[in-house]
């Protein structure tokens, strides 16, 4: 015991100048550092404004930067999202210029305590504008995400409750407001389904809004909460291999005939409800669309198909897919003979046996005739049976009469027949006539 207690103060000094070099130690492998984190401010007790009628923006402090004063281990071992900043809307201190709430800020890792005096925020107070609450109706655009399944689009979106929502939050917020979406997931669809779909507000910057301080209501009044609605997906199949049924108007032009019309694509794929399809039958009219009046040569035309989509319901071009469609029509000029038939061998109906008749032409008609693909039979003149019915011509004058022409099997006619016939009073008739007259 003597000896624990000799040089008592020698040895005291000892345990101090360990204990000295030890904090030094300590301190030089892990000091005290203070660091920034960034953090959004969480509101709290905003019904309190809304009871009362009124809202409020946030002017200042909606972010806002925690500094934290703390050994270099702790704060390694932390990020932003282990701490949270409230301003409590209870504890409003409107006898600023600007009402303002101040900001408390805490650190929710667990194992970690970080004492309040060592974390200070900047700002250090939320500043708000308050006003009292207005309500606005707005269109709601519905947009989609993720894909259909494969052999499927998206033919319909629709709020299942009006196209409209009911905002209520301040006169300066709602006069921001530009747009509304609705983001409905079609991911995997085939058929026709209801799904939520979360609502994004944007100004007219194109940026997006927060809507803390807004209340999101339907048109009947009901709360959308969490900013959800929803929407019904009307979904539709796509059928492929769909041919085009190009109609013509119009003839060409003389001696010509059309041998082909062609389409490039030769079929399309359309989108629609399993009845529009249905009725479809695989087929797409394209009436009149082509004018052939005239031609004499093989021409192209570029066709919109959007004009003739008009015309059906529920029914529409397969996404991304080209909306004209090029249209060949191919003519050839007329393999064609001329028989020339006699008018001696002229078959005559119905010729007034009064008149004098002369016909024009005199000796031989002309009569153009195609052969038709595979005929072998070998034409004379006496295989063409010309008809010249006179039946309703039966007084004096020149008449451009219809001449019926009869051909073998395998031939066809190219152009209508006509001829000339001039009818003229018998002189013995007239001379009769005469007679009467001055026996009278």
């Amino acid at each position: 015991m003597k000896k624990l207690l000799n040089n008592i103060g020698m040895k005291l000094l000892s345990v101090l100048i360990a204990f000295l070099i030890w904090v030094v130690v300590v301190n030089g492998d892990n000091p005290e550092k203070t660091q920034a984190f960034t953090v959004k401010t969480t509101v709290l007790n905003q019904d309190s404004l809304l009871e009362a009628g009124s809202v409020f923006d946030i002017v200042e402090g909606g972010e806002t930067t925690i500094y934290v004063t703390a050994r270099r281990s702790v704060l390694n071992s932390l990020t932003s999202s282990d701490f949270t900043v409230t301003a409590d809307l209870e504890s409003i201190n409107t006898y600023t210029t600007v009402p303002s709430v101040s900001l408390v800020p805490t650190c929710t890792k667990k194992g970690v305590t970080i004492r309040q005096e060592a974390m200070r925020c900047v700002p250090s107070s939320m500043k708000i504008s308050i006003e009292d609450k207005e309500e606005k109706s707005f269109i709601v655009s519905v947009v989609t995400s993720g894909r259909v399944a494969d052999g499927y689009e998206v033919g319909g979106l629709k709020l299942t409750r009006g196209d409209t929502i009911v905002i209520a939050g301040s006169a300066s917020t709602l006069n921001k407001i530009d747009k509304i979406t609705a983001t409905a997931s079609v991911s995997g669809l085939s058929s026709t389904e209801t799904v939520s779909a979360t609502l994004r507000i944007y100004d007219k910057n194109g940026e997006e809004m927060n809507l803390d301080n807004l209340e999101i209501k339907r048109p009947d009044g009901v709360l959308l909460k969490e900013a959800k609605t929803d929407v019904r997906v009307t979904i539709w199949q796509i059928q492929t291999g769909i041919a085009l049924d190009v109609g013509l108007v119009g003839e060409v032009a003389d001696g010509y005939h059309i041998t082909g019309v062609t389409t490039t694509p030769e079929t399309i794929s359309l989108v629609g409800s399993s009845n529009a399809l249905k009725k479809l039958d695989g087929r797409l009219e394209l009436a009149d669309a082509v004018d052939v009046t005239g031609i004499s040569s093989t021409i192209e035309r570029s066709i919109d198909l959007s004009e003739y989509l008009t015309n059906y319901e529920n029914l529409r071009l397969e996404e991304d897919a080209a909306t004209t469609v090029s249209v060949k029509v191919q003519v050839e000029k007329i393999d064609a003979i001329t028989i020339s038939k006699p008018i001696s061998e002229l078959v005559i109906v119905g010729q007034p046996e009064n008149m004098n008749m002369v016909l024009t032409p005199g000796d031989k008609l002309p009569v153009e005739i195609q052969s038709e693909e595979g005929s072998t039979t070998i034409l004379q003149t006496s295989d063409v049976i010309a008809t010249l019915d006179l039946t309703e011509y039966q007084s004096e004058g020149t008449y451009t009469v219809p001449v019926q022409i009869e051909l073998p099997e395998g031939y066809t006619l190219v152009n209508d027949v006509t001829i000339v016939v001039n009818l003229v009073l018998k002189e013995v008739a007239t001379e009769e006539a005469t007679e009467n007259a001055l026996e009278g």
